[in-house]
């Protein structure tokens, strides 16, 4: 059951759309992994791969936020916080309880989709703005 990426998450930031795709390939990884029934500890180290990709994604993205002066960028550090706290959360109870990995694969992929959506669409397109009006 590999992810797919599709068109619609493009966001025309080459940086931004870079490291969507890259973490469809981590979790595509993670499905990997699972399908294969590799060990606990290895499924683990994907997992442990997912949560750093996306909290380096965030950061990166806040930085784009703050150089750029984005007016939505409270709300947006919001919902950076919550789902990092929300994957660090399912990346734990794979290791105490027993989770499901794959709980985290759908979790992120609905996630993903959710915040191209709502969030990263706006900011994609005030940066283009600032790109037009600069240029």
């Amino acid at each position: 059951m590999p992810l797919v990426w599709s068109p619609d998450l493009l966001l025309g930031v080459q940086n931004i759309d870079d490291q969507h795709r890259r973490i469809f390939q981590i979790l595509d990884r993670l499905i990997g992994a699972i399908e294969a029934h590799q060990g606990h500890d290895e499924v683990g180290a994907v997992l442990a791969s997912v949560s750093m990709f996306v909290a380096a994604h965030f950061r990166m993205e806040e930085d784009l936020m703050v150089q750029s002066r984005f007016p939505g960028l409270v709300g947006h550090q919001k919902s950076h916080e919550a789902v990092r706290l929300q994957v660090e959360h399912l990346v734990d109870r794979y290791h105490h309880e027993g989770l499901d990995p794959m709980d985290l694969v759908r979790f992120m992929e609905w996630w993903l989709r959710e915040h191209v959506r709502l969030h990263d669409r706006p900011l994609a397109e005030f940066l283009t703005s600032l790109d037009q009006a600069a240029g």
